[in-house]
């Protein structure tokens, strides 16, 4: 049940700013990819607003995860198909680099569970 799907998402303003890449997680269950991700080192890019999201392009449809408070911006900014979809965060204790990681769990129309954070190249998924 672990399969990577790999797409861009516009990383905001700043020195992350332009296409950074996203995977997406196909899960079990939401435990499994806790554990899994606990050793990736991920971050999520911050939009202009300083919001975390995470968005991808996932069989044709678009998964969106961010902060409550910006949901209204990612439908208005990513049209109806972000509407349908469920999100949850996880905060992750810092890990061996010292830094805070941030998993984002996203639930599609269909029921899938898919797990998406946003990082850079060396830290996608092997």
């Amino acid at each position: 049940g672990q399969r990577a799907i790999y797409g861009s998402v516009n990383a905001g303003k700043g020195p992350n700013k332009g296409k950074a890449p996203v995977a997406v997680l196909d899960i079990q269950e939401d435990t499994q990819a806790y554990l899994w991700m606990d050793n990736m080192v991920a971050d999520l890019q911050l939009s202009a607003d300083g919001e975390e999201f995470a968005a991808a392009d996932v069989d044709g449809r678009v998964a969106v995860a961010c902060a409550r408070t910006a949901l209204p911006r990612f439908r208005q900014r990513l049209g109806e198909k972000a509407t349908c979809l469920s999100y949850l965060k996880y905060d992750v204790p810092a890990g061996k680099g010292g830094r805070e990681k941030r998993l984002v769990a996203v639930g599609d129309p269909y029921g899938t569970v898919r797990v998406a954070w946003v990082g850079n190249d060396e830290h996608s998924i092997k």
